[in-house]
């Protein structure tokens, strides 16, 4: 912890909490056994929180110089990256204008729901949803026709940021 220039705490130190952060949403969004609202909610922060990891090594005073500029160029270059970057600018700004566009407009496409019953028998046709286990499947699109599971993304892009701190030596 530290003062900021007014002198208020800040429990801000560096950019490992937003790293750890996006990981935490990471675990949150592969645990599907829940609410729906809940699960889009998190999915959405979690492209937020991945995406903005950037701005904290860019903004971090322990990051060595000329490092934010180099964060850029690898998100430019990271597919996943870049679809992330249209998901957390739409969930952030609503919509995007053309100069915002980076994963060739990705976006939320649809969700679709499985609900297995923990146990079926013969006497009862049917359960219970109390009693069933949930997944979703978010489905992720851009305007060239791609088409990527929500949670594959997810995974894709912290595996991109690990390659990229580990590539800049962070």
């Amino acid at each position: 912890m530290f003062a900021d220039e007014w002198g208020n705490k800040v429990f801000i130190e560096s950019y490992p909490q937003q790293y750890d952060r996006m990981k935490r949403f990471l675990r949150r969004i592969a645990d599907q056994n829940r609410d729906q609202m809940d699960y889009i909610d998190d999915m959405w922060s979690f492209f937020m929180h991945c995406y903005h990891l950037k701005d904290w090594i860019k903004n971090d005073p322990q990051t060595k110089s000329g490092v934010g500029h180099k964060v850029e160029d690898k998100i430019t270059d990271s597919a996943p990256l870049r679809m992330v970057a249209d998901l957390a600018n739409r969930v952030k700004h609503f919509c995007l204008k053309p100069n915002m566009i980076k994963g060739n407009n990705a976006n939320m496409a649809s969700i679709g729901v499985t609900m297995m019953p923990l146990s079926l028998t013969l006497e009862s046709e049917e359960t219970d949803p109390a009693s069933c286990t949930v997944k979703y499947r978010v489905i992720i699109k851009t305007d060239r026709g791609d088409k990527i599971d929500g949670l594959q993304l997810a995974e894709d892009a912290v595996k991109e940021w690990d390659k990229i701190l580990k590539d800049l030596d962070l």
